[in-house]
């Protein structure tokens, strides 16, 4: 992928349990890339509107305390400088200026980004991202098929201790870090002409 200009949004959320429909993000942590370089990071954390929605296992895997995430700010205020840091950095009226999102298996933290801005009543999360997910667990699948790599699980904590990256996993920004630098080192091995080049000379 080239580095031109190239706007990436790495994020990684904490939640209240694993349904993006029933529960909610209590942390949301951010790392804006341009053309290679960091811009801007942000770690939000807000409370959740339903407090029932929090389960013991989503207490046990942050490491927080009921206390500690019903004392988090207002959701409307992370919401309010989420958007007006995205603001900062992408027009979001130009439909080709827009971050891909970036995560490890990012999908489930687009789900719950989704529906974070929809319970700000705000269903145009596309204003901001491209929805071209850049997810470095798809490509370990695809090497372990290939038989590049074979790990006990794939969790990222698992590939991070295995490749030498540094993690304190189920923190969002250091998630996000390590995440970064997992999706860098994947980039230096994944090229175009690369592939070009081995299928003309086959």
């Amino acid at each position: 992928m080239s580095k031109e200009a190239k706007k990436i949004l790495y994020f990684d959320v904490e939640t209240t349990g694993l349904d993006h429909k029933e529960h909610e993000i209590v942390q949301l942590g951010l790392v804006i890339e341009i053309g290679g370089e960091v811009k801007a990071e942000a770690n939000y954390f807000m409370r959740p509107d339903r407090p029932e929605s929090v389960t013991e296992g989503s207490l046990e895997i942050t490491g927080k305390t009921m206390e500690e995430i019903m004392a988090y700010p207002e959701r409307q205020q992370s919401y309010f400088d989420l958007t007006t840091l995205l603001g900062q950095h992408c027009d979001k009226f130009d439909s080709s200026d827009k971050f891909y999102p970036a995560g490890y298996n990012v999908g489930f933290d687009l789900d719950f980004l989704s529906s974070f801005f929809k319970g700000m009543n705000d269903p145009y999360l596309g204003s901001w991202i491209n929805w071209r997910q850049i997810d470095p667990l798809r490509i370990l699948h695809f090497m372990e098929a290939k038989g590049d790599i074979k790990l006990q699980d794939y969790k990222l904590e698992t590939v991070c201790n295995y490749l030498g990256i540094k993690i304190k996993a189920h923190d969002a920004m250091s998630d996000i870090y390590a995440t970064r630098e997992l999706v860098h080192l994947l980039f230096e091995k994944v090229s175009i002409n690369k592939l070009k080049s081995n299928r003309l000379n086959d």
